[in-house]
């Protein structure tokens, strides 16, 4: 099983999961914070979530770094998983992740549900404002009456958006315009 037959069934299986509600689907989203990775797949709706897809061509050596990169930035983690690497990797993640089975049923490919993870409790709403541009920043900002932005360096603009917000209200608004983010529009796998 090869990671494009896995994405093929995440895409089924997310479609099926989120029925009407407004998301997008986006693979290969940089995780820019304290450990750079990158997550095969972000799925932006009521929440933030992370796939890390493992199929059973693939290593595990980086799994762990990984998994450090997606405590910061997504509320639900999905290890979507081919048997191969099933045991191994379903240890190297924590509790709180998610685990998906991936396996072939005919000439496809379903991923089931095989273990049910929790929100994740230590994400970090500075963290996920890294998913925003500048320009949606300055927006936000200025929504909230905020003046002379234009010189700020995007840390600043981050760290006072997060404190004008607090952390709940800064998660909504990232969801928000992560979704109404373009480039991710025209890429999302959602159907």
């Amino acid at each position: 099983m090869r990671d494009a037959d896995v994405r093929q069934g995440l895409r089924v299986a997310v479609a099926s999961r989120m029925g009407d509600q407004p998301h997008l689907l986006v693979p290969e989203v940089d995780i820019r914070w304290s450990v750079p990775a990158r997550a095969d797949a972000l799925l932006v709706g009521n929440r933030i979530c992370g796939f890390e897809i493992k199929s059973d061509v693939d290593s595990l050596a980086r799994l762990p770094r990984q998994v450090e990169a997606y405590g910061q930035v997504v509320e639900r983690a999905y290890l979507v998983v081919g048997e191969r690497h099933r045991a191994k990797a379903t240890a190297l993640v924590p509790e709180w992740w998610h685990i998906w089975v991936a396996s072939w049923r005919g000439e496809r490919v379903v991923v089931r549900e095989t273990r049910r993870g929790r929100l994740n409790s230590t994400v970090n709403p500075l963290a996920v404002t890294s998913f925003l541009s500048r320009e949606q920043l300055v927006t936000e900002l200025t929504r909230l009456g905020e003046k002379r932005l234009s010189s700020m360096a995007v840390d600043d603009l981050r760290l006072l958006l997060v404190g004008r917000l607090g952390g709940a209200k800064t998660m909504k608004v990232a969801r928000a315009r992560m979704l109404d983010r373009t480039d991710w529009q025209r890429r999302s796998l959602a159907v």
